[in-house]
């Protein structure tokens, strides 16, 4: 609840800023590309033999060590931008394509590179497989919006803040599992469907960060985005992966199509 009313907050800003301005904006047009990194826990429907606990690479936490899970995001997108307040304020929009990566997979012990994974269960007994590694990938095309509050300007940098939502719905989805036995790969379905969840067909994040922009000339300008520990607003985005927050950073390029005097 409190992430739609800061969601709600973020729009009301925007149009807020839309009507007080008083000048005609400016108007440029850019690329982005984005990496980013989630802090999650492996999803317990996943029924990995439980003498085999989770472990995050990228954030240190572990039990025995013996299980790797690592969850990511990656995005591409074309996002105009409209520039008010003599450049202070400015309202981003546009496309994203984001692919979120679930990965999990053994780390190297004396027992081998596989984790055991169980595929049935009878009133007796469990079957379980052998698994090197399971690969989720799941993408989003999207509307982000943007507002972000230039604080000051030091020759050609600017230093920036930015809020941001994005509303997105997915294109595919596709989950590998490597067995270390091929006659195992007929089974591929039955363990997917075991697992009982399935891919949210909507994608949507609330996030916040803080950056610069360079500006070398007045035909285009270079931006760095730090991303802040921010939040999903949606769930069962990865089956693998139950995300806590995520963190990264973005670089985009923008075009200048009209300017202002600043």
């Amino acid at each position: 609840m409190k992430q739609k009313k800061l969601v709600l907050l973020l729009f009301a800003g925007i149009v807020f800023v839309t009507v007080r301005s008083q000048e005609a904006p400016h108007f440029s047009w850019g690329v982005e590309c984005a990496s980013n990194s989630v802090n999650g826990t492996l999803n317990e429907k996943w029924a990995v033999r439980q003498d085999v606990s989770s472990y995050n690479g990228d954030y240190g936490y572990s039990n025995s060590g013996v299980l790797n899970t690592s969850m990511s995001m990656y995005s591409i997108g074309f996002k105009p931008e409209y520039s008010f307040y003599h450049d202070r304020l400015s309202v981003f929009s546009g496309l994203r394509l984001t692919r979120i990566n679930s990965y999990m997979d053994k780390l190297s012990s004396g027992s081998g590179d596989f984790f055991y994974l169980r595929y049935k269960t009878t009133p007796t007994s469990s079957e379980y497989c052998r698994v090197m590694s399971v690969d989720e990938n799941n993408d989003y095309l999207g509307i982000p919006l943007e507002l972000r509050y230039t604080a000051f300007r030091i020759n050609r940098f600017s230093f920036f803040v930015k809020v941001g939502t994005e509303l997105s719905f997915k294109l595919a989805s596709k989950t590998d599992i490597a067995f270390t036995s091929e006659s195992m790969n007929p089974y591929k379905d039955e363990i997917l469907n075991s697992v009982g969840v399935k891919v949210n067909t909507m994608y949507s994040t609330l996030y916040g960060s803080i950056g610069v922009k360079y500006s070398p000339n007045n035909r285009i300008n270079l931006n760095l985005d730090l991303f802040l520990p921010s939040a999903f607003l949606t769930t069962n985005n990865s089956t693998l992966i139950i995300p806590q927050n995520f963190s990264g950073f973005q670089f985009s390029v923008q075009i200048p199509i009209t300017t202002q005097k600043k």
